[in-house]
């Protein structure tokens, strides 16, 4: 198998940002049934509330250590992970960049998040642009990436450890 071939597709990319949503969904639904709010009421709360769930949710389970590291549950349902370009784990700092930065900040552009989850389709690494940012990749999580030769060799977003442009 060539080492691009461990590159996740989009389908599992969409089915784990959709599974993450449902559980989003419902960790806000809860946040809001705990504080007595009504949906039709409390439009801030729920924003609120949708960035400290993403912040509390998502970080925390890509950075976690073992064999889910690098998976949110949706992500791990579908099979997929996020790894860094140094093929290192995951940390805290990579995932509140990806997660928060990548995501959270800049989709408060209007039209960014479209844009964002369409470009994997014309990359040829299949980067979204909080992949990007993040120096991560996606790739199937039964997928052992190559690391770096030496420990000293930094991996730019040049030189592409999972080798989709080759």
């Amino acid at each position: 198998m060539r080492r691009g071939d461990d590159l996740a597709g989009y389908l599992p990319r969409i089915g784990a940002a959709l599974l993450d949503g449902l559980v989003l969904v419902g960790l806000v639904v809860i946040v809001l049934t705990v504080t007595g709010g009504r949906p039709e009421e409390s439009r801030e709360l729920i924003v609120a509330g949708a960035v400290l769930v993403s912040l509390l949710y998502a970080p925390p389970l890509l950075a976690r250590k073992g064999e889910h590291n690098g998976q949110t549950l949706g992500k791990q349902a579908v099979g997929i992970r996020v790894v860094r370009a140094d093929a290192a784990p995951m940390s805290a700092s990579s995932a509140l960049l990806r997660e928060f930065v990548g995501k959270g900040l800049l989709g408060l552009v209007p039209f960014f998040s479209i844009v964002d989850y369409l470009l994997p389709f014309a990359d040829a690494r299949r980067q979204a642009i909080h992949d990007k940012i993040a120096s991560t990749f996606v790739v199937r999580a039964d997928a052992v990436p190559d690391l770096p030769e030496e420990e000293t060799e930094t991996v730019g977003l040049s030189e592409d450890p999972f080798g989709a442009d080759r």
